[in-house]
């Protein structure tokens, strides 16, 4: 009897198979990935503008506003300073009643001595959630992992 060189097909459809399965699972995992990063990098940039609108307000003297409309996503902080959410990014906005502009678009109001009216911003992407929180005495902005509390 002569020894077989090779696989047979059966084992070469089960490699095949295993592949394919590994393959899927590591493309799930690394769209995830980036949805979270993309999620991260949103809330880095809010945090940034937060940032940027309560250090004018310590160095102008004056209120300064930070802005998000949650319908179209878009936001303004001080100095006309501008950004928007990426695709697929959601907002919610938690501040004082009377910083409500309309029904979609809300402030966050940082004060000279460094206060604010407090609240904050969360943004939900999927089943990720990330929350820029203001601190309203002294308007400390934090970013989070998770939604509220």
């Amino acid at each position: 009897m002569r020894a077989q060189h090779g696989f047979s097909l059966l084992e070469t459809l089960v490699v095949v198979a295993l592949f394919a399965v590994a393959m899927g699972v590591l493309s799930v995992t690394l769209s995830g990935g980036l949805k979270g990063r993309q999620l991260r990098a949103a809330a880095q940039e809010i945090g940034s503008g937060l940032n940027f609108a309560r250090a004018r307000a310590l160095v102008t003297g004056q209120s300064q506003v930070f802005t998000l409309d949650v319908e179209s996503r878009e936001w303004v902080a001080a100095n006309n300073r501008r950004g928007a959410l990426g695709k697929g990014i959601t907002a919610e906005v938690i501040t004082a009643r009377q910083e409500l502009t309309t029904p979609t678009v809300a402030s966050i109001r940082f004060f000279p001595d460094g206060s604010a009216t407090g609240g904050g911003v969360e943004l939900r992407s999927g089943d990720a959630e990330m929350r820029i929180a203001v601190d309203w005495l002294t308007g400390r902005v934090r970013i989070e992992r998770g939604g509220r509390s």
